[in-house]
């Protein structure tokens, strides 16, 4: 099948990149994710077959490549939201299965967000996103601990509750664990070096003399 939607946006791409049309700017997301080899090049040789195929080399099942095509059909024909938001929400889909094996960069990030958020506050739309985000990078390593953040998108440990109740509890405990650990450390030092050497030494005596007591008695034996 000749995903017509598709094939006429690559036909406007490969016109004028810089169209702001919706129908551009998904081709232009897909040439992001998959590359111009992958897309352009098969379509100007008008290998249609091959560049469908290439739209699925992540994973990415037909029928949901068909929900794309006539998704951006209906958009393009009566600007339909709910069109515009499924046709987002697959390409975010792509995104997911790309970066399955791999943590995608802050910088792709940036890219992506830029795009479909231009100019818009869609509530289910960033939503999406975010799930996808933590989908893709589940070892979100905190940035600053203490102030309880975490990498990528910069947001409050709580935003996660929002997001992934699993995923919230995993790194609250991580966060308690690594305070824990500073507060373990602080209340083992008095914060005067010249002190905690003394403590040190009074420690190390104490042993030392414990250590004399256990053996005289095991000599007395």
């Amino acid at each position: 099948m000749h995903e017509d939607a598709i094939l006429n946006a690559i036909y406007k791409y490969t016109l004028n990149k810089k169209n702001q049309d919706f129908d551009v700017k998904v081709i232009g997301l897909l040439v992001r994710i998959y590359g111009e080899l992958q897309i352009v090049k098969p379509y100007l040789e008008k290998n249609y077959e091959q560049m469908i195929s290439n739209l699925k080399i992540y994973g990415l099942p037909q029928k949901e490549l068909d929900k794309l095509n006539n998704s951006l059909k209906k958009y393009q024909n009566d600007n339909d939201m709910n069109a515009f938001l499924t046709v987002y929400k697959i390409v975010i889909d792509m995104i997911v299965y790309k970066y399955k094996q791999e943590p995608i960069s802050p910088e792709e990030v940036k890219y992506f967000e830029s795009v479909f958020f231009e100019g818009l506050h869609i509530n289910a739309l960033n939503k999406y996103w975010d799930k996808a985000l933590y989908k893709m990078n589940k070892n979100l390593a905190l940035e600053e601990k203490n102030n309880n953040t975490y990498s990528l998108k910069g947001k409050s440990l709580e935003d996660l509750k929002n997001i992934d109740e699993n995923l919230y509890n995993r790194k609250k405990r991580e966060v308690d664990d690594y305070n824990a650990q500073i507060e373990e450390k602080q209340s083992l030092t008095s914060g005067n070096g010249f002190v905690d050497l003394l403590l040190y030494l009074s420690f190390i005596a104490t042993e030392i003399m414990a250590g004399a007591l256990i053996a005289i008695n095991f000599i007395k034996r």
